[in-house]
């Protein structure tokens, strides 16, 4: 599973999790990829959620170390390929539409844009949620944007991806992933991209280790319980914190890196700006539901949290 992994991983982009749904180089991705539609170079939700799932864990069950792969790809194609906000629909010109489906057995058209927001796309590209063709009369899109089976692999590693975030193991409390989260132990506030800054709320640890990604070396993480600053312990990629109570607020500065990257990602070149592991900026832009436009601004908003009553869920 591992080698299958790891060979898989270098198929598509392993820098933003592009994975699509017809491998390069096989005769039918050759046979449905054109310099003009770009028909096979599409990902569906399923392949990238797959992906992220695979690398949490096989590195959960020791077999390698692939919480970056899944920082970065969760990050990028994962996150873009959910569709949370419908209003770029309203600013579409109805020529980019295509004509009425026709009647089609247990076809509702009823508030369809509104009833999908959660959903995940099934036919992506690097810039665009939508899948947008070229015609003589503009781009069109196509009649269809989701598939189901995109919206279960996506929900389904949403609890992996959150599961993933924190864990205790002996007495020791793991942060994992840089993310927003709540668990028994500790809340974990996370200011990126916007900030270099991630706050840990403590509730019941004692002994904290903090995994830093691969773009921040842990030795010139500042941290701070309070208003006071606290040495810590540094091993490798790790940062680990002892001594901590109930109400210790515990700030970690983690200097910030943006780098431009020129990619050629299938047959299309792109420029990325990066910052940390997000691409916060795509060049070309997306002409439907265009990608990476809604950054996060790091100012926090109050929300109620979940904390799970059970410990796991096996699926």
């Amino acid at each position: 599973m591992d080698a299958c992994y790891r060979w898989t991983r270098e198929i598509g982009d392993p820098l933003i999790g592009f994975y699509t749904e017809r491998m390069p180089g096989g005769g039918d991705f050759e046979r449905v990829l054109d310099a003009v539609t770009w028909r096979g170079a599409t990902v569906e939700i399923c392949e990238v959620a797959d992906m992220v799932a695979l690398a949490l864990n096989l590195t959960k069950a020791g077999m390698g170390d692939y919480w970056d792969d899944a920082d970065r790809w969760m990050r990028n194609m994962y996150a873009e390929g959910q569709l949370r906000d419908v209003s770029c629909l309203d600013r579409l010109p109805d020529s980019m539409f295509t004509a009425d489906p026709g009647d089609r057995p247990h076809t509702d058209t009823r508030d369809v844009a509104a009833r999908s927001v959660g959903s995940f796309f099934g036919w992506m590209r690097p810039e665009d949620g939508l899948y947008a063709v070229p015609s003589e009369d503009g781009p069109k899109m196509t009649s269809r944007a989701i598939m189901h089976c995109c919206t279960a692999n996506g929900a389904r590693t949403l609890y992996y991806v959150w599961d993933s975030i924190v864990e205790r193991v002996g007495e020791e409390v793991r942060v994992n992933l840089l993310l927003n989260r709540a668990s028994p132990w500790l809340d974990v506030d996370s200011y990126l991209p916007a900030e270099g800054k991630v706050v840990l709320h403590i509730k019941d640890a004692e002994q904290v280790e903090v995994r830093m990604p691969e773009w921040c070396k842990a030795k010139d993480v500042q941290v701070s319980v309070g208003d006071e600053k606290r040495g810590v312990v540094v091993e490798g990629n790790l940062v680990k914190l002892r001594w901590l109570r109930p109400g210790d607020r515990v700030t970690l500065s983690l200097p910030l890196p943006e780098r431009v990257v020129h990619r050629m990602i299938v047959q299309k070149p792109y420029k990325l700006v990066l910052r940390g592991s997000n691409v916060v900026s795509i060049d070309p832009k997306g002409v439907a539901y265009p990608l990476y436009e809604n950054q996060p601004t790091g100012k926090g908003v109050r929300k109620t949290r979940f904390v799970p009553e059970v410990k796991s869920i096996i699926w």
